[in-house]
């Protein structure tokens, strides 16, 4: 779908699979001989068009630029236990995630846009569970390209006692060093890229972290996948739970569901065919094919619910 200004509405094309969603828009409007609809021109429409993965062109992009919230004064609910001074973005970020955690929900999505810091809001939530003594192991599972990036951010920011360990090697080495990772006296970290997590999945259940934090979620996107399937079983294990991404749609909108659910699957659910029922369209052949998707407002509205969605300039 794709998204673009339009004088005071936002015209969208390419969006006959959301047609049904867009229908439930007030204010909208069809042009059958340009094949496109048009919906008013709203912070609110825009957001939901975008958070739907929309390619978003022309001068639409100018509107979130002039939307973006200023910067304003912010503190934090705790000491931020970082090495840096936090943008006024991550400590609402900070917050937001304790302020769930303390409500007993058992995660939080941190939606942010590369560039705006979301390790380093991670690395304080999880400073600030461990001095609150709600746990004492960490697993960051990542994309390989960015595994060392983790290691180096919580050198660089990390204001409290932490051990970093980095799963390489073979997979025998990679067992070896989290069996060995020393205990008490700071927060113990372990590193592992998406590929190898669901290898070790029995060693990462012995070792029992408190915290796991899916980085790039969008990896765990298909809930078939073994990767997906080994961090659903983990996450149920875990006190608290992160998703990390700029881009939870990166093909169509049921791919919030395997995240959700090893995030929090009280939001969605835990059966990817009820999730499928209520949000997308069965049709053509053999009616086993998603010909179109609905309830995409009500979809938004539920993954925001433990979401904090940080946006850069377009």
């Amino acid at each position: 779908m794709r998204a673009e200004k339009y004088a005071d509405e936002i015209k969208l094309t390419d969006s006959y699979l959301y047609r049904e969603s867009i229908k439930e828009i007030a204010g909208r409007r069809y042009d059958a001989e340009e094949k496109a609809w048009y919906i008013p021109l709203t912070e609110q429409n825009a957001a939901l068009v975008k958070m739907l993965g929309a390619e978003i062109t022309g001068d639409l992009r100018g509107v979130f630029k002039a939307d973006k919230p200023k910067e304003v004064a912010v503190k934090p609910v705790q000491q931020m236990p970082i090495r840096a001074a936090p943008y006024s973005h991550q400590i609402a970020a900070f917050n937001f995630a304790l302020g769930l955690f303390e409500a007993g929900r058992r995660g939080a999505a941190i939606l942010a846009d590369m560039g705006t810091g979301k390790t380093v809001i991670t690395i304080a939530v999880a400073g600030a569970l461990h001095e609150g003594g709600r746990i004492s192991k960490m697993l960051v599972v990542c994309p390989k390209s960015i595994v060392g990036v983790w290691e180096a951010e919580f050198a660089k920011f990390a204001d409290y006692e932490h051990r970093v360990a980095v799963l390489e090697g073979d997979s025998g080495k990679k067992a070896d060093t989290l069996r060995h990772m020393a205990s008490g006296g700071g927060l113990q970290v372990a590193v592992v890229n998406y590929e190898s997590a669901w290898r070790l999945e029995a060693e990462i259940a012995k070792w029992k972290p408190d915290f796991i934090v899916c980085d790039e979620s969008s990896k765990i996107k298909n809930p078939q996948a073994k990767q997906a399937r080994a961090l659903h079983n983990l996450g149920r294990a875990a006190k608290y739970k992160a998703i990390l991404t700029g881009t939870p749609i990166t093909n169509s909108p049921l791919d919030f569901f395997s995240q959700y659910k090893f995030v929090d699957d009280s939001v969605f659910g835990a059966s990817f065919y009820s999730f499928r029922a209520r949000y997308a369209i069965i049709g053509g052949y053999g009616n086993h094919q998603i010909v179109g998707y609905k309830n995409m407002a009500e979809l938004v509205t539920k993954a925001h619910s433990i979401a904090f969605r940080i946006r850069i300039l377009l």
